[in-house]
């Protein structure tokens, strides 16, 4: 494809002028674009919980009342956990016309888009000559699980009303038939009240029921009325302020459309009842008599405050729009709920997600979450990158398998964590769990990152849960991986085996060439970092260390006919790996030596009709798909070996692809006719680490900005 060369200056932040912000409709996509969809639900969220807004519908599907899918464990420690719930059974919202409820999803729906590639999605609605615009968001300037829904009506005199139908229930938790299918299914307990209130001048309702939490409606534009549906098999109590209670009910609102034409209306869950007075003050606050256009106004702008310019000129408008929608994934993607050792024990502030909902992978992975914070350190997120790392220092309880690790004490995660910060190992019911050193290796690699992009090395003097950054990271991610380096034999100085990058369980456990490599470039990172912060007996002993371990990694994993394979204890699937190409954007494999070339050389036999790779040699759909992470890795390891005719088709495939799916990225592609079209969209989306930081990362590589492997 033909590409121009677009800068970057600014970073391309547009002006916040009112008048362009709230005419933003995105244009209909091109017809070939458009039948390329195959991404049609789509999230928004603030780092307190989702929304999941049905795009052919023209509705939302889900409100969720927290960000990440299982919130702590089960009683069964082989089984995945306690998941978040769905509170939404229907929401619907529009005008009144002819006295009557019209709802926006029953009209002619037109385009649809993230505004500015941000979490606001906009969607053209049509009704006969009735033109409506909707916005609908989940506010980053509000802290708390929140969803502002409104609409505009653009060829109409200002006035007339507006309703919204709020089908919500407070019930008990699901449980999902399979892992990669999250349920959505609304667990209704009988016994549901719905009392009013107001806020000066300005109403508001609180739902309650029998599952935990409580819920605020409040709508945004003067006096409002409202009424209860009673649902069948209720034994009802109602008035006629919208007071009501019965074993299953509804609320309609409705308040006139204010002067510029705009009708709205926020949902605010809030988990602890005790603290309503405290919420309704701090919506309160930051309502502050805002109107409609000034709350959607204020958000825009501070969405734009937030952008950072892009750290290199990308070659395409198609880029620009990916790498911002990108950098709001990964924004959406970090868990913002405050810590407490209260009533509920939590300690995920700052947890980076797998993906976002729908997708099945909302969970806190360390290896994703590594990605993803090297890719806001990138981008210029420091704030944001930091607390990702903090998070891993201070999450608790961890240290769950040191049985599996010789008794050693460790502080990162061997595998992911629960909503609640407590360690979890992916035991996915088979019989041993999922033990992953090869993220204590990415995280020192993440760490160095962050530092030497922020310039904020006090962080290594700040505390963290066991002592300060520094001595945390030397004693509880340096010294456990260190203890996991074979000694006295022949594979010394590599890894001991573990379940690795494609988490085959313990059972299944082999010398992987991904724990190893990750594990050289991890302590060359620590070395540096021992260097800079004025240790340097630490920093000349771990950078050595680091250096034998890329020899063992070279002599071990490295075959006669000169190319890298993925474990020592060899089969077809380890012969043939992609997850071994990560050695040469981390500099492990020196990109003018041979072993680098016919490395990928062998790879490209995994090249799959959809442009892509898949991630192995293996027979497993999962192993056979072709996986987007694999797609980034192998253009970064092309663009290291400077073989740009290689690396720019292969990446213009994936922005075109994402082009016609909101510029959201997928875990994998379709192959498989028999599935569908190939190309399709597959898999957990939208990725995060694997996805939006994936590509940043890439995009870095070609820039030639990466960190070499230096240690000797």
């Amino acid at each position: 494809m033909e590409k121009k060369s677009v800068t970057t200056a600014g970073g391309l932040l547009l002006a916040v002028v009112a008048v362009a912000l709230f005419a933003v409709v995105c244009g209909a996509a091109p017809t070939w674009a458009a039948e390329a969809r195959s991404q049609f639900i789509i999230p928004t969220g603030n780092g307190y919980g989702f929304q999941l807004y049905d795009t052919t519908k023209g509705s939302f599907i889900a409100f969720q009342d927290h960000p990440h899918r299982y919130l702590y464990p089960g009683p069964d420690p082989r089984k995945d956990g306690i998941e978040r719930r769905n509170l939404l059974e229907n929401l619907s919202f529009g005008p009144l016309l002819g006295g009557q409820p019209v709802a926006i999803d029953s009209m002619s729906l037109g385009s649809v888009n993230y505004v500015e590639q941000t979490n606001i999605i906009s969607q053209e609605a049509k009704l006969g000559k009735l033109h409506f615009q909707s916005y609908q968001f989940s506010p980053f300037t509000y802290s708390g699980d929140a969803l502002v829904a409104m609409f505009k009506k653009h060829n109409l005199i200002s006035s007339g009303q507006g309703f919204v139908h709020l089908g919500f229930h407070l019930g008990g938790h699901p449980v999902s038939p399979r892992f990669w299918e999250p349920s959505l299914e609304v667990i209704k307990i009988p016994g549901e009240s719905i009392e009013s209130g107001k806020l000066g001048q300005r109403q508001y309702w609180i739902e309650r029921g029998h599952g935990e939490g409580v819920l605020i409606y409040v709508p945004l534009q003067g006096e409002a009325r409202a009424s209860c549906e009673l649902l069948e098999g209720s034994v009802p109590r109602a008035d006629a302020a919208g007071n009501c209670q019965a074993d299953d009910l509804s609320l309609q609102v409705v308040s006139n459309v204010d002067k510029q034409g705009y009708f709205g209306f926020l949902i605010v869950y809030l988990e602890d009842p005790a603290r309503i007075g405290r919420e309704l003050k701090k919506i309160q606050g930051w309502l502050n008599r805002r109107s409609n256009s000034q709350i959607l106004h204020d958000e825009l702008a501070a969405w734009q405050k937030w952008r950072k310019p892009i750290p290199f000129e990308l070659s395409s408008a198609d880029e620009i729009n990916l790498w911002r929608q990108s950098e709001a994934v990964l924004r959406m993607a970090q868990v913002r709920e405050e810590n407490s050792r209260t009533s509920v024990v939590r300690s995920g502030h700052g947890m980076v997600l797998a993906s976002l909902a729908p997708g099945h992978w909302a969970t806190g992975w360390v290896r994703d979450g590594t990605y993803a914070t090297v890719a806001l350190a990138l981008s210029g997120h420091f704030h944001e990158a930091k607390k990702s790392l903090q998070f891993f220092l201070n999450a608790a309880p961890v240290g769950k398998y040191k049985s599996y690790l010789e008794g050693v004490d460790y502080r990162i995660s061997v595998t992911r964590y629960f909503g609640s910060g407590e360690e979890e190992a992916d035991f996915s019911e088979q019989a041993t769990p999922n033990i992953e050193t090869d993220g204590w290796g990415l995280f020192l690699w993440a760490a160095r990152q962050y530092l030497e992009r922020s310039g904020d090395w006090h962080w290594l003097h700040e505390p963290t849960r066991n002592g300060r950054v520094y001595q945390t990271l030397l004693e509880g991610v340096v010294k456990p991986l260190q203890s996991q380096l074979e000694k006295g034999n022949a594979l010394a100085d590599i890894m001991k085996p573990d379940s690795s990058i494609w988490e085959v369980h313990q059972q299944n456990a082999k010398h992987f060439a991904f724990t190893t490599l990750t594990a050289a470039r991890g302590l060359c990172d620590f070395a540096h970092i021992a260097e800079k912060s004025g240790h340097p007996a630490e920093a000349t002993y771990y950078s050595q260390l680091a250096a034998k371990v890329r020899q063992a990694l070279l002599r071990n994993f490295v075959l006669p006919e000169g190319y890298m394979i993925a474990a020592v204890e060899r089969s077809t699937e380890t012969d043939l790996d992609a997850a071994v190409a990560q050695a040469i954007p981390f500099g492990l494999l020196a990109s003018e030596s041979n072993v680098a070339k016919e490395t990928l050389r062998q790879l490209e036999k995994l090249k799959l009709p959809t442009g892509g790779f898949s991630r192995s040699a293996g027979d497993t759909d999962y192993a056979i798909s072709d996986w987007l992470y694999i797609d980034f890795l192998m253009y970064s390891a092309y663009q290291r070996l400077r073989e740009p005719e290689n690396a720019e088709p292969l990446l213009a495939n994936l922005v075109d692809r994402s082009r016609a799916n909101f510029y959201l990225l997928p875990e994998l592609y379709n192959i498989r006719p028999e599935d569908g079209p190939v190309g399709r969209y597959k898999g957990a989306i939208p990725m995060a680490g694997y996805g939006a930081g994936a590509f940043m990362l890439a995009l870095q590589s070609r820039a030639r900005q990466w960190t070499e492997f230096d240690c000797r």
